[in-house]
C-alpha cells in the first residue's frame, strides 16, 4: 500500500470502523449529507488502519463522513495510517482535531480549481508581500483581504456567498481590489490595525455615504493624529471616524453617518 496515496472506492461493504471509536451522531451525519447535496461538502479523506479485521478495512477516523457519503451514494476517499491505530491513538487524534479556518476552505476550493478562490489566494499573497515591508502592519487575514475584492458589504454575511460555502466570488476586478488596498495603505502611517471591523466600516462608508471622502479622513487624521486610534467594535470605529472627519467644522457643516 502507498501511505501517500488517496484511494477512492464506492464499495461501502469493504469498510467497518474500529469499535473503540465514538458512536455515530445521526444529527451530524444529516448535516454532512446536506452539505453534500448542496455541493459544499469538501471533506478530508477518511483515515483507515493498514491491517484489515475480519476482511474489512477499519475506519480509525471519519465515520461520520463515511456514513454521509454512503447515504448519498458518493465515492469514499481514504488514506492509510502509518500504523494500526489503537485506543490511545484515536482519542488523542479526536482531542487534537480543530475546526477548519477560513484559509483552510480557501486553499481547499482553490486546489479543487475554483477560479474565484484561486484568484483570492494569489491576491492574498500579493497583499501580504506588500504588508511585510511595513513597520506598522502585520499579516492580514484571508477574510480581511477578501473584503478588498467585493463591490458591497451586503455579501459578507450571505451564507450562500460566504468563503466556507464554496460560492464566494471575487467581485471586483484585480485593479479595483488593488485600488482598495491603496486606500487602506494610506492609513498605515497612523499605526492603524487593519482588522476586519475597521475595513468593513471604511468600505461601508465609501460605498454607502455619498458625502464621505476618504482622502479628507486621511488629511484630518494627519492633522489630529491623537484623535485617530484603534477600536474594537464597529460602532466605536464609526463614531471615532465621524469625530475625526468633522473636527474643526461648525455644527451646520458636520456630516453625520448612518450607523450600520
Amino acid at each position: 500500500m502507498d501511505y501517500n496515496r488517496i484511494y477512492t472506492t464506492t464499495d461501502y461493504s469493504a469498510f467497518d470502523w474500529v469499535e473503540i471509536n465514538r458512536e455515530v451522531d445521526k444529527g451530524k451525519v444529516k448535516v454532512l449529507e446536506k452539505d453534500i447535496r448542496n455541493g459544499i461538502g469538501v471533506f478530508t479523506p477518511i483515515l483507515v488502519n493498514p491491517e484489515k479485521v475480519n476482511g474489512k478495512i477499519q475506519i480509525a477516523d471519519g465515520q461520520h463522513r463515511f456514513c454521509a457519503l454512503k447515504n448519498q451514494r458518493r465515492p469514499i476517499r481514504y488514506i492509510f495510517a502509518m500504523r494500526q491505530m489503537k485506543l490511545d491513538d484515536i482519542t488523542l487524534l479526536n482531542s487534537r482535531q480543530t475546526p477548519w479556518k477560513p484559509m483552510d476552505y480557501v486553499k481547499a476550493y482553490a486546489t479543487a480549481g475554483r477560479q474565484h478562490y484561486v484568484q483570492l489566494v494569489n491576491f492574498y499573497n500579493e497583499v501580504n508581500e506588500r504588508v511585510e515591508n511595513s513597520h506598522n502592519l502585520r499579516q492580514l487575514s484571508i477574510r480581511s483581504v477578501s473584503y478588498l475584492t467585493q463591490n458591497n458589504t451586503s455579501h459578507y454575511n450571505d451564507t450562500n456567498k460566504s468563503i466556507k460555502s464554496g460560492g464566494w466570488e471575487f467581485r471586483n476586478t484585480l485593479a479595483e481590489a488593488r485600488e482598495n488596498l491603496e486606500i487602506f495603505m494610506s492609513f498605515e502611517q497612523f499605526g492603524c490595525s487593519f482588522n476586519e471591523t475597521f475595513m468593513q466600516v471604511i468600505l461601508n462608508l465609501i460605498r454607502n455615504e455619498a458625502d464621505f471622502d476618504v482622502n479628507r479622513l486621511v488629511r484630518q487624521a494627519k492633522k489630529y493624529p491623537y484623535k485617530f486610534y484603534n477600536c474594537s467594535r464597529s460602532i466605536d470605529w464609526q463614531r471615532m471616524v465621524e469625530e475625526v472627519y468633522n473636527h474643526g467644522r461648525g455644527t451646520a457643516n458636520r456630516i453625520y453617518f448612518r450607523y450600520v
